[in-house]
């Protein structure tokens, strides 16, 4: 029979210390089982994915006060770097090189990137590992457990390099008003890979790839950005006019986005159907959302 991980010494989650955490993460590379392709415990490898030398670490390295500066010469950044570390796999400047996100494989070198305080020049920075990009995200389907809350699995799973756990919640059908727990959870793994499947106890559960919903606005109701990011004016999500919304709308319906007779939410909506394609793709291939919209519409012709 199976037998799980233990929890108990060696475990690779370490609540009190969030960087001792993510650098035993980093350290435990080596201990993933891999498929004779060489892939992480039979998953594709990414296209940035080297399984001989270890998973990647995204890191990100800025000016240590608020309202400091990094340096405008990209030589001397570069020689701060592996003046320190030696060679590391790739670094890129974001926002006219307000901060910068290095690539690294080498645990070492990640060890001693977090503890860089300043750079050739004097410049103060700080280095810590990005917030979301060392996420990956899945879900799992599991019959036992049910009566266990969000937070109790995610006690159990801890040792797993799990980070959160949220339960798919369904609508009871002989009460509306009352929600009940699915078989299905959304679990975010820290690391760069997923593993193929996680032992809820003694019982082996398989993973499968975590495609999330398009990002719409919910003011103006177009794709790509986020209602607080926004632009533009607020309409009704029913009829595309700009004015309050009430349930139901009483205007003809008509879609902002595909210029159809249905609401801008609708499922059916070509234009969020195409939305979806390209979620998976970036999901699929392990891109980001601007290389798989453009990989999408080369598809398309």
């Amino acid at each position: 029979m199976a037998s799980g991980p233990s929890p108990g010494a060696g475990s690779l989650y370490d609540p009190p210390d969030k960087n001792s955490q993510q650098m035993n993460w980093a350290k435990s590379v080596n201990d993933v089982p891999q498929t004779v392709d060489g892939s992480f415990a039979g998953r594709r490898v990414p296209e940035w994915m080297d399984p001989l030398n270890g998973e990647l670490s995204i890191l990100v390295m800025a000016p240590a006060q608020e309202q400091g500066t990094l340096p405008d010469n990209p030589w001397l950044v570069r020689k701060s770097i592996e003046s320190s570390v030696g060679n590391i796999e790739d670094a890129r400047p974001e926002n006219r090189g307000a901060r910068y996100i290095l690539k690294v494989r080498q645990v070492k070198q990640v060890q001693k990137l977090l503890n860089l305080r300043e750079l050739t020049d004097g410049t103060k920075v700080k280095i810590d590992f990005h917030q979301t990009l060392n996420i990956r995200k899945c879900t799992v389907s599991c019959p036992y457990g049910l009566s266990m809350t969000d937070n109790e699995l995610l006690e159990e799973l801890q040792s797993q390099r799990v980070v959160e756990v949220k339960r798919f919640l369904r609508r009871d059908p002989k009460n509306k008003d009352n929600l009940l727990p699915t078989p299905t959870c959304l679990i975010s793994v820290q690391g760069t890979t997923l593993p193929e499947f996680f032992y809820f106890g003694y019982v082996r559960v398989k993973t499968r790839a975590y495609y999330p919903n398009p990002l719409q606005c919910g003011k103006c109701y177009r794709f790509g950005h986020t209602k607080r990011n926004c632009q533009e004016g607020s309409i009704c999500p029913e009829c595309s006019l700009e004015h309050e919304y009430n349930h139901p709308c009483l205007a003809e319906a008509h879609c902002v986005n595909c210029k159809g007779p249905h609401s801008a939410r609708a499922r059916e909506c070509p234009v969020k159907m195409a939305e979806s394609k390209i979620v998976r793709i970036k999901v699929d291939e392990d891109v980001s959302y601007p290389e798989a919209r453009k990989r999408y519409d080369m598809r398309q012709k």
